[in-house]
Order: C-alpha cells, then sequence, then structure tokens
C-alpha cells in the first residue's frame, strides 16, 4: 500500500505502468477472496493505476480531450490514493481546455480551496462538501493534503482571475 501511493504521488509513468501491471497480477490470483478487505483494497489500488496509466497515454493526444478530461474527473474518487491538490487542478484544467465551463469552474474553485488550506493550514476556509456530497469522490477532509503547493503564486491568481470572469459571464 505505502509503495503504491508513493509511485502515485511521484505519478513517473513508467512506474504506474509497472504497478498497474503487478497490482493485476496479485489480484486476479486472489481474486477468490474478493469478499476480503485487503483484495477489495488491492483491486482500488489497481483500478487507480489503470486510469492513471491511461491517463498518461492520451494526455496531449490530438482529439482526446474529452477522454483525458474523463480520465482526469475519474481519478477524483482516489484522491486519497494520489496527490489531492494535483488531482482537483488536472481535471479541472482540461475540462477547461475543451470548454466544459462550468465543471471546470468547481473543480478549479475546489482547487483553489484546497490550495489555501495547504498553504495556511490553521485557516481551514474549504467551506462546505456539499457541491461533492453525492460524488464518490472522499471529502478534502478525511484525505491528506501536500505539504506544501505545486503551483506558483502567479499562476495561481491567474486561475483565480479566470474563475472571476467566468463566474461574471
Amino acid at each position: 500500500k505505502k509503495l503504491s501511493m508513493e509511485i502515485f504521488v511521484e505519478a513517473d509513468p513508467s512506474e504506474i505502468a509497472n504497478l498497474k501491471v503487478v497490482l493485476f497480477r496479485v489480484t486476479n490470483q486472489i481474486k477468490d477472496d474478493a469478499n476480503t478487505l485487503a483484495v477489495r483494497e488491492l483491486t482500488r489500488f489497481a483500478n487507480c493505476a489503470h486510469l492513471a496509466h491511461l491517463r498518461k497515454l492520451i494526455n496531449d493526444k490530438k482529439n482526446l480531450g474529452e477522454l483525458y478530461a474523463k480520465l482526469c474527473i475519474s481519478l477524483l474518487r482516489y484522491c486519497d490514493l494520489m496527490s489531492i491538490d494535483r488531482l482537483f487542478y488536472d481535471a479541472g484544467m482540461a475540462c477547461r481546455r475543451i470548454n466544459w465551463l462550468p465543471m471546470a469552474f468547481v473543480l478549479l474553485n475546489r482547487y483553489l480551496d484546497i490550495y489555501e488550506v495547504i498553504e495556511d493550514p490553521d485557516n481551514n476556509n474549504m467551506g462546505d462538501n456539499s457541491d461533492f456530497q453525492t460524488a464518490d469522490i472522499p471529502s478534502p477532509f478525511d484525505v491528506p493534503l501536500p505539504e506544501k503547493n505545486f503551483v506558483k503564486e502567479k499562476e495561481k491568481e491567474e486561475l483565480r482571475d479566470w474563475l472571476l470572469q467566468v463566474l461574471l459571464f
């Protein structure tokens, strides 16, 4: 479990591909015990690795922007295994690139909330989780946050300006 989470955080494409293969082999060998917690957890890791691998394969491919966005959105349900800030940012930006503006707005707005909590953990103004309450996305309140943001302050401000523009139109 720990190795899987470290690979997901680093998100090296070759390591994710190798992890996917190993996890699928292990889960196929022990599928007779499908009702055990360990098998369900390994299957969850395998599914996450599979989606992350597919996302890496089709990133920047022409005419696959919608599929890429759907994969990014699907990976949000694994934000307890991967870096939550990166997942929301990637999903929001993918939606923005294909002009799914309402979805991009919600996801990038949540990303900014997470950004602020990472910057100042004592001032947790993330608000409620009502936008995601009916989804199978883990609450950011239940997920470990990274120690530092991967986006620079200037890029964050540009993102905030874009969100305000979308809100006004």
